[in-house]
């Protein structure tokens, strides 16, 4: 048996491995740690004003609405998006960006609802959210359409303007 092995006593065929690291604390070590601990220290004693901490999660979820619905293929500036955020009206955006990061919001709010009820995400959850946008982004149809094309689920016929996607036989 290996000196790093114990048997256990609820079962003397089986060994449970122990870990002994085998380190020296050098100079640099103790130091960082040092540092590690007055950072702590330092976030500990820190007090957070109620309205800053609200700003910053406002932020956050600005950045994170604008972000999300960017890589989804909107063209609004960070800028554009913290306004719409706000209840603004961005009369240069597309209509559809301009959807797109509203339903984001509705999305992140009804989420929030229903995790601040303290009632578990169920199905009847998922049909509230359906009710919400009943009807589909064409931005993100499109993108939707051309993954089941290049996965070969789907294939298309016509000119660009005007393409019939069809289900790919498999045989």
């Amino acid at each position: 048996m290996n000196r790093n092995s114990k048997v256990r006593r609820d079962n003397p065929f089986k060994t449970q491995r122990v870990f002994r690291p085998k380190f020296t604390i050098t100079h640099r070590i103790t130091t960082d740690l040092t540092r590690i601990e007055r950072a702590r220290g330092f976030l500990e004693a820190a007090t957070l004003s109620e309205d800053w901490i609200r700003a910053m999660g406002e932020r956050a979820l600005v950045l994170e609405a604008h972000h999300t619905t960017h890589i989804e293929g909107t063209r609004l500036t960070l800028e554009q998006a913290e306004r719409l955020w706000v209840g603004e009206k961005v009369p240069e955006a597309d209509p559809d960006d301009v959807r797109e990061l509203l339903n984001y919001r509705k999305a992140f709010d009804l989420v929030a609802e229903y995790l601040n009820s303290g009632s578990p995400i169920t199905e009847g959850m998922i049909r509230d959210y359906e009710k919400l946008y009943p009807t589909v982004n064409r931005r993100t149809l499109q993108r939707d359409l051309q993954h089941m094309v290049q996965v070969s689920v789907l294939y298309t016929e016509g000119s660009t303007h005007q393409l019939v996607y069809r289900l790919r036989e498999h045989g």
